[in-house]
C-alpha cells in the first residue's frame, strides 16, 4: 500500500485501508463510541462523530509511519498511535488538541524522539510531531526566537554566524528545542550557568483547551514554570525565545 498521507480533511480508514482505498473514500471523522475513522461513504448513516479539523498539514495513519512512531530512543517500550500529525502550523496543534479532548484520544508531542522510555509515544492516541515546525523568526544581541522543532545544532548553525550562542547546550544537539525543554537541558555549562530551562524568555504554549498562549515570568507565570520541565504533561511547546551571550 502506498503511505496514507493526507491533507485538510481527507485521509484513509485504518480498520478497512484495502477497502477505503478500493472505493475512494475518505475520512472526514471519528465515532469515539466504536474507537472508529468514519469515511465519508459512511457519514451519512452514523450520527455521532466528529468531523475532522482543517489541517495545514497532514494526518498520518498508514501502518509503516505508524510503527515507526512506536519506538524511541530507549527501544525498551513499544506503544502504536492510532495517527501521527504532522502540523504545518500551530495552529494545527491546537485544533487536533481540541478534538483529541472532544473524543477522550490521548496526545503526546515528539521532537525527534530521544525519550528513553515511551515518554514520546502513545497507545491508540495521536503523536504530534513538533519536528515539522522548525524556523528561526528572529535573532537580536541577546536573544532567539525559534519554533520548537528546530534541533540545537541547525539553531546554532544561525546564531554562531553573528557571533552568538546559548549559555548552556546538552552535550547531544542533535535534540530539538522543544523536547530538551520540556525535561530541563543539562550539559557541560550547567554547572555555571544552569540548565537549558533556566536561558527561557518566552514560551508559546498549546494548552489542553486548544489555545496559544505566551507565557513568561512576568505574564502567566504559573504556565511558564509548569511547562518548563513538565514533561508536555500540562501543554505543548510550540515556540520558544532563549538568552544568547
Amino acid at each position: 500500500l502506498l503511505p496514507m498521507t493526507v491533507r485538510n480533511t481527507s485521509m484513509l480508514s485504518r480498520r478497512s485501508a484495502l477497502e477505503t482505498l478500493a472505493k475512494g473514500s475518505c475520512v472526514v471523522g471519528f465515532n469515539a463510541l466504536t474507537a472508529a475513522w468514519v469515511t465519508r461513504a459512511e457519514a451519512h448513516v452514523q450520527s455521532h462523530f466528529l468531523g475532522l479539523p482543517r489541517l495545514d498539514g497532514s494526518l498520518h495513519l498508514d501502518e509503516a509511519t505508524r510503527t515507526e512512531y512506536a519506538n524511541d530512543f530507549g527501544n525498551i517500550v513499544h506503544e502504536q498511535p492510532l495517527a501521527v500529525l504532522k502540523p504545518g502550523s500551530a495552529h494545527d496543534i491546537c485544533r487536533m488538541l481540541v478534538f483529541a479532548g472532544r473524543h477522550g484520544i490521548r496526545v503526546v508531542g515528539r521532537g525527534r524522539g530521544h525519550t528513553p522510555f515511551g515518554q514520546s509515544q502513545v497507545h491508540a492516541g495521536i503523536v504530534i510531531d513538533l519536528s515539522t515546525l522548525k524556523a528561526v523568526h528572529r535573532i537580536e544581541a541577546d536573544r532567539i526566537e525559534v519554533d520548537a522543532g528546530i534541533r540545537w545544532n541547525a539553531l546554532l548553525g544561525a546564531t554562531l554566524q553573528r557571533g552568538l550562542m546559548p549559555p548552556a547546550l546538552t552535550d547531544f544537539i542533535g535534540q530539538t528545542v522543544g523536547g530538551t525543554l520540556s525535561v530541563g537541558g543539562i550539559g557541560g555549562m550547567t554547572w555555571r550557568h544552569g540548565a537549558q530551562v533556566d536561558q527561557v524568555l518566552e514560551l508559546q504554549v498549546a494548552t489542553g483547551e486548544g489555545r496559544l498562549v505566551r507565557c513568561s515570568e512576568t505574564r502567566h507565570r504559573e504556565l511558564f514554570n509548569a511547562v518548563l520541565a513538565g514533561q508536555g504533561q500540562v501543554g505543548i511547546i510550540v515556540r520558544a525565545t532563549l538568552k544568547l551571550v
